[in-house]
């Protein structure tokens, strides 16, 4: 797809580097940010590994490969080490092409490679975090993240010193180092004790949207529950086949996406609730009472944004994160993945019952930043 060069009269086109990488779901989401710059006139060109070739020829993008780690692996808990792996010959693959065609590079905060390159040549640079603040050190998980973190910096280290850069303390030195930390939340979500670093923008959640999708709802006046988990494998059938138990016994109608990691055939379920591989969120959410999730970023701001409150079974990444952020503010309540059927039940009818949790996501909606914001940040950093 061309890149518009007329869609904004008034703004001076940017030539865009965009690197992004596969980590459950972020890639979609930070090809929205390329999206809405290519809406506006900017020369996009996307980076990234051939896991990612899929979501960018949907957003209408040509991909063009990076050297990837020899690593094979998609768990995202893999990803760390592979960034690390790739760090070197992202960065000597990019810098040539940072030097000769960018005005801006734009790249996911772990891309490690991308962004010593841009630090290299000298490019005006933003890193994307597609969550919420997670990159602080976090006290419930200091001490079993310690040896993990240790060796990520030195690997960081290492990849530094190969391509002459100086040494960093903390894992979070390196993922901040760009002129701006956009972050793809909304500022209203956050936690009051969170304290980004100063070059931290935050520009809203980047909601992917998908042609516009006709999807038959079921049948009935009962309230609407929606239940989608992780697109990628975090061993979630367990725990989804007891939220489908929890709904049994309960006047609903729902719908489960299970996403590809997950065996249809496997699952029972009675006739209220209906099991689809996959469903557009914004099809069932203008309709829906509540959403269960598994505190995926992504799935979060979908239903906050559509007023809709939630129930939360974090399994690991930067899920309890965000549910500690759901609770905080009212929009719901979090369950440990490892709940009995009949507290996730009680969940389900506590959510349900209580109107003040939708008000509070109904409010929450009315705060997300402009759809543009993170555009005009990045076209900013040029005019500075």
């Amino acid at each position: 797809m061309p890149n518009p060069s007329d869609a904004n009269p008034g703004i001076q086109p940017l030539r865009i580097i965009h690197v992004i990488r596969d980590g459950g779901g972020t890639a979609a989401v930070e090809l929205t940010v390329a999206t809405k710059l290519r809406n506006r006139g900017h020369h996009v060109t996307v980076f990234g590994p051939p896991e990612v070739r899929d979501d960018t020829t949907r957003a209408g993008f040509e991909l063009e490969l990076l050297e990837w780690s020899p690593q094979r692996r998609r768990e995202p808990e893999d990803l760390t080490p592979r960034m690390i792996a790739a760090a070197v010959p992202w960065a000597q693959q990019l810098m040539p092409v940072l030097r000769a065609q960018a005005d801006v590079m734009v790249a996911d905060c772990t891309a490690f490679g991308a962004l010593m390159a841009a630090r290299i040549t000298g490019t005006v640079s933003a890193s994307m975090m597609p969550t919420v603040y997670v990159a602080g050190r976090q006290d419930s998980q200091a001490a079993e993240l310690q040896d993990a973190w240790a060796a990520a910096r030195a690997g960081i280290n290492r990849a530094r010193a190969e391509l002459g850069l100086g040494t960093i303390v903390s894992v979070t030195e390196q993922i901040i180092d760009a002129d701006v930390l956009l972050m793809l939340t909304a500022h209203a979500f956050e936690l009051p004790k969170v304290q980004p670093p100063a070059n931290a923008q935050y520009v809203g959640p980047q909601l992917p949207r998908g042609a516009s999708t006709t999807f038959t709802l079921p049948e009935g006046t009962e309230p609407l529950v929606l239940v989608s988990l992780s697109t990628s494998d975090q061993s979630q059938e367990g725990v989804l086949q007891r939220i489908i138990d929890a709904l049994r016994s309960l006047r609903v109608r729902a719908v489960v996406t299970v996403g590809p990691a997950v065996d249809l055939v496997g699952l029972r379920a009675p006739e209220h609730v209906q099991l689809e591989r996959f469903v557009p969120h914004d099809a069932v959410l203008r309709d829906a009472d509540l959403v269960i999730t598994h505190a995926g970023h992504g799935t979060v701001m979908a239903a906050v944004s559509a007023g809709v409150p939630l129930v939360c079974v974090p399994m690991g990444r930067d899920q309890p994160a965000v549910a500690s952020r759901v609770e905080h503010h009212g929009l719901g309540v979090s369950v440990d993945p490892n709940a009995s059927e009949d507290t996730l039940r009680t969940a389900i009818e506590r959510v349900l019952g209580d109107s003040s949790y939708r008000t509070a996501a109904e409010k929450m909606a009315a705060q997300l930043e402009p759809d543009d914001r993170v555009a005009t940040v990045i076209e900013s950093l040029t005019e500075a």
